[in-house]
């Protein structure tokens, strides 16, 4: 392995969740997605697989993690930079997706910006390990978030709550 989140590629079963909360729309090949801390790639290699690469957008403040998933990837849409200071990318997104990341940033400050880069109809996907933070988590998505449904999944060793709404307008 060469990096240290290099396990995520093996699709974890929250990730299993993810894409298919994603392809359960008929339309899903036609969406724009923007994964929002996509590292090495754990959920864009295999929606690359089944969707055009050019409606998937990645940003992660690893420049190793981009540059190397930029190889694998030559059509994705992909930016290293914090997403805290990211302008966008000058679309408003289909399905916006934050999988284990909501721990490594400022949560209030993205979660209140969401509508930067959502439309109103948009699938906002949040996937969070359970751990001691993620009440804390839940409470802070719960008031920006509508529509939404929970899924608990998980693996022999870990446990993880999936969320998908939509933005409160």
């Amino acid at each position: 392995m060469d990096g240290k989140w290099d396990f995520l590629t093996n699709r974890p079963v929250n990730t299993q969740k993810v894409i298919e909360i994603i392809t359960s729309d008929k339309a899903y090949r036609t969406k724009t997605v923007l994964d929002i801390g996509c590292g090495n790639g754990g959920l864009l290699i295999p929606l690359s697989e089944i969707m055009p690469q050019n409606n998937l957008y990645g940003i992660d403040v690893s420049k190793n993690a981009v540059s190397a998933l930029s190889l694998k990837l030559n059509e994705v849409n992909l930016i290293s930079a914090p997403i805290e200071k990211f302008p966008g990318f000058g679309i408003k997104f289909d399905v916006v997706v934050l999988s284990e990341i909501l721990y490594y940033i400022d949560y209030d400050k993205v979660l209140n910006n969401l509508a930067k880069y959502a439309k109103s109809d948009s699938k906002i996907i949040i996937s969070v390990y359970d751990s001691w933070r993620s009440p804390f988590i839940w409470m802070k998505v719960s008031n920006v978030l509508k529509d939404k449904n929970y899924f608990c999944v998980s693996d022999t060793k870990n446990k993880w709550k999936v969320m998908v709404g939509k933005i409160k307008v």
